[in-house]
Protein backbone atom coordinates (compact mmCIF):
# COMPACT_ATOMS: atom_id res chain seq x y z
CA UNK A 1 0.00 0.00 0.00
CA UNK A 2 1.05 3.63 -0.56
CA UNK A 3 0.57 6.37 1.42
CA UNK A 4 0.00 9.16 -1.01
CA UNK A 5 -1.15 8.63 -4.55
CA UNK A 6 -0.64 12.28 -7.14
CA UNK A 7 -3.43 12.56 -9.57
CA UNK A 8 -2.34 14.98 -12.41
CA UNK A 9 -5.57 16.61 -13.63
CA UNK A 10 -5.63 18.59 -16.93
CA UNK A 11 -7.72 20.34 -19.42
CA UNK A 12 -11.88 20.53 -18.02
CA UNK A 13 -13.78 18.37 -15.49
CA UNK A 14 -17.44 19.05 -16.34
CA UNK A 15 -20.52 16.77 -16.67
CA UNK A 16 -18.81 14.54 -19.18
CA UNK A 17 -15.47 14.17 -18.11
CA UNK A 18 -15.79 14.46 -13.97
CA UNK A 19 -16.89 10.17 -14.61
CA UNK A 20 -13.42 9.45 -15.17
CA UNK A 21 -11.88 11.38 -12.68
CA UNK A 22 -13.98 10.19 -10.30
CA UNK A 23 -13.64 6.77 -11.78
CA UNK A 24 -9.37 7.39 -11.17
CA UNK A 25 -9.68 8.87 -7.59
CA UNK A 26 -12.05 5.09 -6.82
CA UNK A 27 -8.88 3.31 -7.91
CA UNK A 28 -6.83 4.69 -5.81
CA UNK A 29 -8.92 4.68 -2.73
CA UNK A 30 -7.92 1.04 -1.60
CA UNK A 31 -4.20 1.73 -1.74
CA UNK A 32 -3.42 5.01 -0.23
CA UNK A 33 -4.25 7.02 2.47
CA UNK A 34 -3.56 10.76 1.03
CA UNK A 35 -4.85 11.87 -2.59
CA UNK A 36 -2.91 14.54 -4.14
CA UNK A 37 -5.18 16.32 -7.00
CA UNK A 38 -2.24 18.58 -8.71
CA UNK A 39 -4.65 20.90 -10.52
CA UNK A 40 -1.50 23.04 -11.84
CA UNK A 41 -2.89 22.55 -15.49
CA UNK A 42 -7.15 22.64 -14.70
CA UNK A 43 -8.87 24.71 -17.29
CA UNK A 44 -12.44 24.61 -15.82
CA UNK A 45 -14.18 22.99 -13.63
CA UNK A 46 -17.83 22.77 -12.98
CA UNK A 47 -20.21 21.61 -10.27
CA UNK A 48 -19.61 18.02 -11.62
CA UNK A 49 -16.05 18.27 -10.85
CA UNK A 50 -16.54 20.38 -7.76
CA UNK A 51 -18.89 16.91 -6.83
CA UNK A 52 -16.09 15.10 -7.39
CA UNK A 53 -13.84 16.83 -5.33
CA UNK A 54 -16.20 16.59 -2.71
CA UNK A 55 -16.87 12.88 -2.78
CA UNK A 56 -12.88 12.31 -2.33
CA UNK A 57 -12.58 13.51 0.41
CA UNK A 58 -15.96 12.01 1.92
CA UNK A 59 -14.36 8.82 0.92
CA UNK A 60 -11.10 9.48 3.06
CA UNK A 61 -12.73 10.89 5.85
CA UNK A 62 -14.00 7.49 7.44
CA UNK A 63 -10.32 6.06 6.50
CA UNK A 64 -8.01 8.66 8.24
CA UNK A 65 -7.04 10.06 5.14
CA UNK A 66 -6.71 13.06 3.46
CA UNK A 67 -7.29 15.15 0.02
CA UNK A 68 -5.02 17.41 -0.95
CA UNK A 69 -5.44 20.04 -3.82
CA UNK A 70 -1.84 21.05 -5.62
CA UNK A 71 -1.43 24.05 -7.42
CA UNK A 72 -5.26 24.99 -7.60
CA UNK A 73 -5.77 27.63 -10.23
CA UNK A 74 -7.45 31.34 -8.29
CA UNK A 75 -11.19 30.35 -9.51
CA UNK A 76 -10.46 27.15 -8.37
CA UNK A 77 -9.63 28.17 -4.89
CA UNK A 78 -12.76 30.71 -5.18
CA UNK A 79 -14.84 27.80 -6.11
CA UNK A 80 -13.68 25.90 -3.00
CA UNK A 81 -14.34 28.81 -0.70
CA UNK A 82 -17.88 29.40 -2.04
CA UNK A 83 -18.92 26.24 -1.36
CA UNK A 84 -17.42 26.03 2.13
CA UNK A 85 -15.26 23.11 0.74
CA UNK A 86 -12.37 25.09 1.86
CA UNK A 87 -12.19 23.56 4.72
CA UNK A 88 -12.55 19.64 3.97
CA UNK A 89 -9.71 19.56 1.75
CA UNK A 90 -6.10 20.60 2.05
CA UNK A 91 -4.70 23.08 -0.60
CA UNK A 92 -1.01 23.73 -0.98
CA UNK A 93 1.43 25.15 -3.70
CA UNK A 94 -1.35 27.99 -4.37
CA UNK A 95 -0.62 29.95 -8.22
CA UNK A 96 -0.19 33.21 -8.33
Amino acid sequence: MSDRVAIAVRGDVDAHTAPQLHAVIQTTLEDCSVIELDMGELGFLDSSGLSVIAGAANDLAPLGGRLLIRQPTPSLLSLLEIADMARFVDIVDQLA
